[in-house]
């Protein structure tokens, strides 16, 4: 049994800033705004992973060859609530940050690869072979090729590919009613106000397949709720 050694070693830059401000209507009145960023990378070294020697082709993600670098990528998160008059609570928020599939949890350095699929039937285009390339148009990526098929990756994850930046900005407008012993809090919201259409997932990563780079899903454009709290 082979135990891996591999190590993960992150670099993170983190930064934030709080506010807050008073004013007076009627009554006492204050109202706060909270701002937070974040700028991070994530490099990986797993080289010692023998068991497909494909995975060792930027295995190495602290001394990426040149062209590939992993960039620092940043969020940016601010919010707002402020009181008014007759307990009207208005709030706002605005986030942005690098785009990512949904329900995809891995780090944004390690997302969209360039991969390409190949079979013992594939071979190079004239768009492959432009100089100074080293193939010939028509000849076979992998002459007597066994396996059936085959993944290579030809580009590192998170180096020249990246889903849109995802920005987002949501308001809400909320009055708490009291009644007795019962406390009533009517909700207005405002999800995507800006009504963005950011792709969040695509169809493939495999280069030169017809689906290759394009969107299968977009954000949740703008959506409203009406809801209503109670509290006994």
């Amino acid at each position: 049994m082979r135990l891996s050694t591999g190590f993960i070693a992150s670099e993170e830059v983190i930064a934030s800033l709080s506010w807050s401000h008073r004013w007076t209507l009627c009554e006492d009145i204050g109202g706060t705004v909270l701002a937070n960023t974040t700028t991070q990378r994530t490099l990986t070294n797993f080289c010692d992973v023998r068991d497909d020697p494909n995975l060792l082709r930027f295995c190495d993600r602290f001394h990426l060859s040149d062209p590939y670098r992993v960039p620092f990528r940043g969020d940016f998160k601010l919010a707002a609530n402020y009181p008014l008059p007759y307990s009207i609570m208005l709030s706002a928020n605005f986030t942005s940050s690098p785009g990512r599939p949904e329900a995809n949890f891995s780090p944004v350095d390690e997302l969209l690869p360039i991969d390409w699929n190949l079979t013992r039937t594939t071979r190079y285009t004239a768009a492959d072979c432009v100089a100074p390339r080293p193939c010939t148009a028509g000849a076979p990526v992998v002459p007597g090729m066994v396996q059936t098929g085959l993944v290579v990756q030809l580009a590192p994850a998170g180096t020249t590919r990246f889903m849109e930046r995802q920005n987002q900005i949501n308001l809400s407008v909320k009055k708490t009613l009291r009644i007795s012993r019962l406390e009533y809090a009517p909700e207005f919201d405002l999800f995507n106000v800006l009504n963005a259409d950011t792709v969040v997932a695509e169809r493939s990563s495999n280069y030169e397949t017809p689906a290759y780079g394009l969107p299968s899903r977009v954000l949740i454009g703008r959506l409203m709720r009406l809801a209503v709290r109670v509290k006994w």
